[in-house]
């Protein structure tokens, strides 16, 4: 597919490339040593907005381009690895290893939910850095807001001015979120449901019509040292219970492993989501990162539409990405 772009969107991808130039490919003028030696003042690229303004596609243009070895993550995905693999290793054994798999890295939606994970970040970057890594990052965020009002902030505060050293900032603030545009104002959601004394028949209807000579069988979905029990499943396609996707301990990695086996996903009780199933709602969240990232299917009975379904006034999750995201998987399949 061609990714179209429009004069802004354009601007902010040859700023971005203008700057990647002499890092990637050193001119041709500058003497071998000095190209070895070559290290520019600006270390990472992140490029900041609303949800749905293109931030993804930008950059995937760019890395695209851009030579190999390079590595993509989800940061939600990479986090949860770096947690993993800091059992066992320090960060500069492990940030060495990374290298290793390319020095050029791209890290989609970032988001600080928590102390643990801004102090991680806080660990990695000035890591990733000093292994003379190339940073590509998109979020939601500005800089400045990292972490707002988060317990023992004062901890973090000291890394948002080295952010701002040695990053690249461009923000990307259209009015338009092009997730919803195709559908305009009023989205014609024929893969949702919402709840009621019928719609739990509905979704399953939608499931055995996927496949409607098969009987459905159950799956177990090998994990790294787990088992993901599916009880439901026909072909592709997974039949499951918010409650088996979210309200249990689910990973990012999980969810990957799902999808990659399921890339059709249909799932219902999906709940209205506050204060009391927060940790439920942020591994929705990142399952439909993962599930839109891998361009799977979604199917959705629910308590509300996408747009109403967080209200935790009190404590404030970035969904609105996920509600944008929502509106584009729920569309109309052709």
């Amino acid at each position: 597919m061609t990714l179209l772009f429009d004069q802004d969107q354009m601007c902010l991808i040859n700023e971005i490339k203008r700057h990647l130039d002499p890092i990637i490919k050193p001119r041709r003028q500058l003497s071998a040593l000095t190209s070895i030696n070559y290290r520019p003042a600006i270390k990472g690229f992140y490029v900041h907005g609303p949800v749905g303004r293109g931030k993804t596609s930008i950059i995937q243009h760019i890395f695209h381009e851009l030579p190999e070895p390079k590595q993509k993550y989800h940061f939600d995905h990479f986090a949860t690895n770096l947690y993993h693999h800091l059992q066992y290793m320090s960060m500069s054994d492990l940030l060495h290893k990374l290298y290793l798999n390319g020095r050029i890295i791209w890290i989609d939606e970032l988001q600080i939910y928590d102390i643990g994970t801004a102090m991680l970040l806080k660990r990695l970057i000035p890591e990733m850095i000093k292994h003379k890594m190339i940073i590509l990052m998109t979020g939601n965020i500005e800089p400045i807001n990292f972490y707002k009002n988060g317990l023992n902030r004062d901890q973090f505060e000291g890394f948002i001015p080295f952010f701002y050293e040695n990053f690249r900032c461009f923000p990307l603030n259209g009015e338009i979120d092009y997730r919803r545009l195709s559908n305009g104002d009023r989205p014609n959601f024929k893969q949702l449901w919402i709840q009621s004394n019928q719609s739990q028949t509905s979704i399953k209807k939608a499931f055995s019509a996927l496949s409607p000579h098969e009987v459905p069988t159950s799956f177990t979905l090998m994990l790294n040292q787990r088992h993901w029990h599916l009880m439901q499943t026909i072909g592709t396609a997974v039949f499951i219970d918010f409650q088996s996707l979210a309200e249990e301990n689910r990973a990012a990695s999980d969810y990957k492993t799902l999808v990659e086996t399921f890339p059709v996903v249909l799932v219902y009780n999906v709940p209205i989501f506050t204060h009391e199933n927060r940790d439920a709602c942020r591994r929705f969240m990142a399952f439909i990162d993962i599930l839109y990232d891998k361009k799977g299917t979604l199917f959705m009975e629910s308590a509300a539409m996408p747009d109403q379904l967080y209200q935790d006034i009190d404590n404030k999750l970035p969904f609105e990405r996920t509600a944008s995201r929502l509106n584009q998987l729920l569309q109309p399949t052709h």
